[in-house]
């Protein structure tokens, strides 16, 4: 296989950068995957929103599908976007929605920050650049927030035509096995790599197609698990399918071998990664023949994910009772206006150490709700515990969430924000539905209702003696629940 990954190359090769006359090779690459483009892209909105005669509305409808896209899956954008564009169609219209409006069109989307900077930067847009927007990549990574390189240069090439290549995880995943880069993904020589390389190749004429195509490309063919390597264009010149085709026409051939291990036969190839060269597979993550293909990209290093175990209290109160159903209010509390799902609307909950007791836990949660919501013992008419146990996965953290839920005396009016200044509001079952609440606030009412919402049994209410004196009228909620 040394004819396949030539010895004692430099990292140029990976890139076409040291070929004799690359020229060949990078325009029949191009021609292919835009033939293959044309004939088997999808029906997307946002691409038929691209080819509309404003620039200013094609960016926005391109930077819109892109932030999006980010970390999720086409089948989940396309009802959020259409819903996006309808009420926000412009640039402008978006920068006098307020961002609570924002939020609650985005929720359940996830990675909530993206929905604010979208807001924030139409805003910037508006007010600094009287609503156009930055006409090349280089400018709109610079100016506008929440717009890196990745998305300035996507929005640059569909919609402004500039020839600049885009390097996503599609985009990793395709140009490292036609290279066969074995560095670590996201280290700098990589990424630097595969900018360095998505340049190379783009065309010139048909920019933002050719960065589609291979996008279109990785999620559809080059896929992470299972591609359809024989489906692919460009397969004749991809080195990781050429690796893997050579390798098992070597072993069909080495039949005085056939007793040799396949670890054996794959020391063979090792060689080949032994020349110093930094974007190959290390000598410590060889070429493992039972991947194939799936040997790139090299998957990046595993980071510690922290823990993190939260104690939830469904506040509820009885709006009204009758022979037909009882209707209730739930409490929602706004998060800060900074940091994780920053203004995003949630159930009352506080951070436990998960090493605590049940009973600690719930202390806690009761004092939260005592010294924050200013919730009485007086005022609990009925409490079930153990609802229903919540994991929610993000980027870095793994949360837990325990859950319990009380109902209050629904004569009891409450303050329009906390103690320490966060704003709280009362909302029926289906006004939750369409509040900015998280994806593990909607998992939890969802198991809530299905535990409990149709089972309730009350118990009796809690009252203070008339004689009691002001003390011991606010019993404390932690020897309400001893």
């Amino acid at each position: 296989m040394a004819d396949i990954l030539q010895t004692n190359h430099q990292p140029s090769f990976h890139t076409l950068e040291s070929d004799c006359d690359p020229a060949n090779e990078i325009m029949e690459i191009q021609n292919r995957l835009l033939l293959w483009y044309d004939a088997n892209k999808r029906d997307l909105p946002w691409r038929q929103l691209a080819k509309i005669e404003d620039i200013d509305q094609r960016a926005y409808s391109v930077w819109v599908s892109e932030i999006m896209l980010q970390q999720t899956q086409v089948a989940t954008v396309i009802s959020y976007y259409n819903r996006w564009m309808k009420k926000w169609p412009t640039i402008e219209s978006l920068s006098q929605a307020s961002l609570e409006e924002v939020n609650e069109l985005w929720s359940g989307l996830g990675y909530y920050s993206r929905a604010r900077r979208l807001h924030e930067g139409a805003k910037k847009i508006v007010e600094k650049f009287n609503g156009h927007m930055p006409r090349n990549a280089a400018e709109l990574n610079k100016e506008i927030p929440g717009i890196g390189p990745y998305t300035a240069s996507a929005i640059a090439s569909i919609s402004y035509n500039e020839a600049t290549g885009v390097v996503d995880g599609n985009v990793i995943r395709v140009l490292s096995r036609l290279r066969a880069i074995g560095a670590e993904s996201n280290s700098k020589i990589a990424t630097e790599a595969m900018w360095t390389l998505a340049n190379l190749l783009v065309n010139k004429t048909r920019p933002g197609d050719h960065n589609q195509a291979v996008m279109e490309l990785g999620s559809t063919v080059c896929t992470p698990r299972n591609p359809s390597c024989s489906k692919c264009p460009i397969n004749e010149f991809c080195l990781a399918f050429k690796q893997t085709d050579r390798f098992k026409k070597d072993v069909m051939k080495s039949t005085k071998r056939s007793n040799s291990s396949c670890k054996d036969r794959a020391d063979d190839t090792e060689d080949i990664e032994e020349v110093h060269c930094a974007l190959c597979l290390p000598s410590t993550y060889p070429w493992d023949p039972s991947l194939g293909v799936l040997n790139y990209p090299r998957k990046q290093s595993k980071k510690s994910v922290k823990e993190e175990t939260y104690f939830v209290c469904i506040v509820r109160q009885l709006l009204r009772e009758d022979s037909s159903a009882a209707s209730h209010q739930f409490l929602l509390v706004q998060r800060p206006s900074k940091g994780l799902l920053a203004g995003m609307w949630q159930f009352p909950l506080t951070l436990v150490d998960k090493e605590w007791s049940d009973k600690k836990q719930r202390d806690a949660m009761l004092t939260y709700l005592s010294d924050e919501l200013e919730i009485r013992t007086s005022s609990i008419i009925h409490h079930s515990r153990d609802i229903c146990q919540v994991v929610h996965l993000f980027s870095h953290l793994r949360h837990i969430y325990k859950v319990d839920c009380i109902d209050i005396d629904s004569d009891i009016k409450l303050n329009s924000c906390c103690s320490s200044g966060l704003l709280i509001k009362w909302v029926t079952s289906k006004e939750l539905q369409k509040c900015a609440i998280t994806t593990v606030i909607r998992k939890i009412f969802q198991q809530f209702q299905g535990n409990t919402g149709k089972k309730e049994s009350p118990v009796k209410k809690f009252k203070s003696s008339k004689n009691a004196d002001s003390k011991s009228k606010q019993t404390s909620l932690l020897s309400f629940w001893k």
